[in-house]
Formats: C-alpha cells, sequence, structure tokens
C-alpha cells in the first residue's frame, strides 16, 4: 500500500474512531444512579409529603426544588451511609411542604446536589419526580380503576433509538477495525 493511501486511511479511521466512541459514550452520560420517590404522586399545595432516594454523593446536601434546579428550595437534607460496603452510596430521606401558592397540574421536584470533589463520581445529580397537585379528576364508576403505584420513582435508562444506536456504533466501529486490519498489513515477502 502506498504511503499517500495510508495518510488517507488515517484521516477516515482516525475521525470514524473518535465519532463511534463519542456515540457510545452518549448514552451513559445520560444515565443516572440517583432517584427521588415521594410517599403520593398527587397532593394538594400546602401538604406535607415524604420523600426519599438513594445514590447520592458524599455528604454534600441535597435539596429539593419546585419545577427547576434552581427553583425554590422545599427541604434540604444531607445524605446517610446505607451500606458497610459502599460508603460512597448515600440515601435521603425527609419531609417537604407543597407551595402554598402551587397552581393545579403537574410539577416537578428536582434533587440538587454540589459536585464531588476531584476523583469521585456525582451519581447523575440533579434527578426529578413528577407530582400532580390539585383534586383528582371525577372518577367513572363503570369502568375499573387500573392499580397505580403508591410511589413515583424517576430513573432515565437508555431508550430503544439509543441501543439500536449504540449497537449500530459497535458494529461500524467493528467494521473499522477490520478496515484497518486489512489496509495496514504488510505484505508477506515474496519467495
Amino acid at each position: 500500500m502506498s504511503t499517500t493511501a495510508r495518510v488517507r486511511a488515517k484521516f477516515v479511521i482516525v475521525p470514524t474512531v473518535l465519532l463511534v466512541l463519542l456515540g457510545l459514550s452518549a448514552p451513559l452520560r445520560a444515565s443516572t444512579l440517583a432517584t427521588l420517590e415521594l410517599s403520593a404522586d398527587r397532593g394538594m399545595p400546602g401538604q406535607e409529603l415524604s420523600f426519599r432516594g438513594w445514590y447520592y454523593n458524599d455528604t454534600h446536601p441535597v435539596r429539593i426544588r419546585w419545577n427547576t434546579v434552581d427553583g425554590p428550595v422545599l427541604a434540604t437534607v444531607t445524605p446517610d451511609t446505607f451500606g458497610p460496603i459502599h460508603n460512597h452510596f448515600r440515601s435521603i430521606a425527609g419531609i417537604l411542604r407543597i407551595p402554598p401558592d402551587a397552581q393545579p397540574g403537574p410539577h416537578l421536584l428536582v434533587a440538587t446536589q454540589d459536585f464531588a470533589p476531584p476523583g469521585k463520581i456525582t451519581w447523575g445529580v440533579p434527578v426529578r419526580t413528577r407530582i400532580h397537585v390539585g383534586q383528582p379528576a371525577a372518577e367513572r364508576t363503570d369502568v375499573p380503576t387500573p392499580r397505580r403505584p403508591s410511589t413515583v420513582a424517576t430513573s432515565t435508562m437508555p431508550d430503544a433509538g439509543q441501543l439500536i444506536l449504540t449497537a449500530a456504533a459497535g458494529a461500524l466501529f467493528a467494521g473499522v477495525l477490520v478496515a484497518a486490519m486489512v489496509l495496514f498489513r504488510r505484505p508477506e515477502p515474496s519467495p
């Protein structure tokens, strides 16, 4: 293979490898380990609800905020260790009050925490969960009501599109590696 062909191959292979690695890391960046659960999925303005969560980092305070990452703080708690083996996995629990002036409808509760010191991992914070404020809609008695969980938990998992994209990127990466091996193999010496 000529030197020019090898240089051209490098200009194709290196960017392709970088794009594949970037594509593979995107679903990992989007995932979260931290959780936030409420004692109920709906409430009235001024009502108190209990909350809990897992996989928070270190002992930095966790703030439960209303609707946005910089919204009003409804509660502040310090994470506790919940495992003797992994003392950097910490849980939270507490009570919050729905703002008295909360408008009826869906809202978010967002758990925020300061970033970890260098060398430690922040486990996917902020994390959010939904709550509906106001009276439930009038229920029809002629239709059976499906069972609903008593708590609401939010977790981010890769969806089918992300998994397919990751698989395609992996196949592309494997193809690039095979092409590189073919392009850069040494010719066998002639007898």
